[in-house]
């Protein structure tokens, strides 16, 4: 039990200045495909693919609806299990738009580690790879 008239309290604000951002992650794509949408958002050279914001943005809308589809809402964790490809980016923004969070899984995880992750982060939908170097994902799930 604190002696302290005035205990501590649980959490800190760091500096002021620069303010933080109270702006969505959504709202602030949307105002940028509003200000920059012919400008080039994502560029993926291993894919040979890239989007400007206009096409992003569609892109990230689509793939909200298809998570809203699958049930995911508000506060549910949506697992990615795959290597580094456009697809990370889409989703995140994709999550964030609807209000989920991502939980990132590592692209090597083996079966065990698999399931303790999913299990651990509360994960209800995974989207994943079909397979990465020796590791079928598909399977594994």
């Amino acid at each position: 039990m604190s002696t302290e008239a005035h205990p501590k309290p649980a959490h800190t604000r760091g500096e002021e200045t620069p303010a933080l951002l109270t702006e969505t992650i959504g709202a602030t794509l949307a105002r940028t495909v509003a200000d920059h949408g012919e400008r080039t958002a994502l560029i993926d050279a291993a894919a040979r693919r890239e989007w400007r914001y206009i096409e992003f943005h569609r892109d990230v809308r689509a793939l909200a609806a298809g998570l809203l589809r699958l049930g995911v809402s508000v506060g549910d964790r949506v697992g990615l299990w795959s290597p580094n490809r456009f697809e990370w980016v889409l989703t995140q923004y994709a999550a964030a738009e609807i209000g989920a969070v991502l939980v990132n899984l590592n692209p090597a995880y083996r079966q065990n580690e698999i399931e303790y992750a999913l299990q651990q982060s509360g994960t209800s939908v995974v989207l994943a790879a079909e397979s990465f170097k020796d590791s079928a994902y598909s399977a594994m799930l």
